[in-house]
């Protein structure tokens, strides 16, 4: 999870299972206006989550001022024809004139589709109690669809891929915002832990500098910071080593 927006790529699927209950969480890219291929791919993802969701949760930011992309985040989630929930987030650190300003912009913009509000922070679990009860008491009842203990459905490369490049959004700010694309290539396992190579692709050679950085200054603190997340992640040591790669229009190339 990254504080910058528009970094999720692809559908993400969360699993929260307890004793009565299974809930499966779609984690879509933000609904925007597409500048190129990857625009247009992202976008179609959150049309396809939409319409295979029984329950949609509309998330607010109210750290942000509102903006075109809260437009069409509530038009989509309006014409969806799916009960709505409204989720204000990160209720630690906003205040509540702003968190107030954002739930009734989303009130006026859903109508009589949106079932509830819930103000919540993602750091704190007993903030979003609430929230996940209504999704139980809205979701149809249904035979649990993966084993308990499964937390997501996504592979281990594709998630260390995405830690990676949640480290390189981190550390440069916006010198290379979202021209960059990370590939897993090599992945091995022993008693030691795991030893991980992957390929950071940008589509300029001057991109390619901005990632190295002076005496490669800025690739060692993002091969360092994604060493200590995949740890967590994994339990286990992580020695990574990063190549970083010209791969021009990479974001007109699927498998990226």
């Amino acid at each position: 999870v990254t504080y910058k927006p528009q970094t999720t790529r692809k559908r993400w699927l969360g699993i929260v299972t307890d004793e009565d209950s299974q809930v499966l969480f779609l984690d879509t890219p933000g609904v925007h206006k597409p500048l190129n291929e990857l625009g247009t791919a992202m976008n179609a993802s959150v049309v396809r989550a939409l319409a295979d969701a029984d329950v949609v949760v509309v998330m607010a930011d109210p750290t942000r001022a509102l903006g075109q992309e809260d437009t069409m985040v509530a038009s989509a989630a309006y014409k969806c024809h799916k009960p709505l929930l409204l989720a204000i987030n990160k209720n630690d650190v906003t205040t509540p004139e702003d968190a107030a300003t954002h739930e009734q912009f989303y009130r006026e913009q859903l109508g009589d589709r949106l079932k509830a509000a819930f103000h919540i922070s993602a750091q704190n679990p007993a903030s979003y109690q609430d929230l996940l009860t209504a999704m139980k008491e809205t979701l149809p009842v249904g035979p649990f669809l993966y084993p308990e203990d499964l937390l997501t459905d996504s592979k281990e490369r594709d998630i260390a891929a995405e830690l990676i490049r949640q480290v390189i959004l981190e550390t440069l700010y916006e010198e290379v915002p979202h021209s960059v694309a990370v590939t897993v290539e090599n992945w091995k396992e022993n008693r030691g832990g795991c030893t991980i190579s992957a390929s950071l692709h940008v589509e300029r050679k001057s991109q390619k500098g901005i990632l190295i950085g002076k005496g490669g200054e800025s690739i060692k603190k993002i091969r360092i910071g994604a060493e200590r997340l995949l740890k967590d992640q994994l339990q286990k040591p992580v020695k990574l080593s990063l190549f970083v790669k010209v791969t021009q229009n990479w974001r007109k190339k699927k498998q990226l």
